[in-house]
């Protein structure tokens, strides 16, 4: 009976010990690990979102350097060739966000309608024609303006609800 008593005391002692041994190594391994992980989650978002930006600027950039190309092509105005921004448009979504590629194409294909007409309409400058530099514009222009501020309106409202 006292061998009994001596060995429940012994536990008694024991569990606590054990289990605050057991608290303390896990607490030791599992909070680093849960921090580490929680950092890595973070990092990647404000990744995410730096590819974000550099795709609407990407985007924006391309609107410019299209709309020099109308002054340049269609007007004849002096500006100096620059590389197209869309391959890094295209580049950053084939790599971080694969969901806007379909978007990004129907910009690409309206882009090039619009780029048709600023040809024809630098040969019409060219030709003398100049009061019908203007003519079909607007039916150049509309689908390629369609298409990048839809592309312009998924991009706002995916950095809306990723992001907040």
């Amino acid at each position: 009976m006292a061998a009994a008593a001596a060995g429940i005391s012994m536990w008694s002692t024991l569990v606590p010990v054990i289990t605050g041994g057991v608290i303390g190594l896990v607490g030791g391994w599992l909070g680093p690990w849960l921090l580490e992980r929680k950092k890595e989650a973070a990092e990647k978002k404000k990744r995410r979102a730096d590819k974000l930006e550099e795709l609407v600027d990407a985007l924006y950039a391309f609107d410019h350097w299209i709309d020099t190309d109308r002054l340049r092509f269609a007007y004849g105005e002096d500006h100096p060739r620059e590389v197209s921004p869309f391959a890094k448009l295209r580049a950053t979504a084939a790599v971080y966000f694969p969901q806007f590629n379909a978007a990004i194409d129907g910009l690409d294909t309206a882009t090039s309608g619009y780029r048709v007409w600023m040809s024809e309409a630098g040969q019409r400058r060219l030709a003398g024609q100049t009061n019908s530099i203007n003519d079909g514009f607007n039916e150049a222009y509309k689908p390629y303006l369609l298409k990048r501020e839809a592309l312009v309106k998924i991009l706002t409202e995916f950095a809306r609800t990723e992001f907040r």
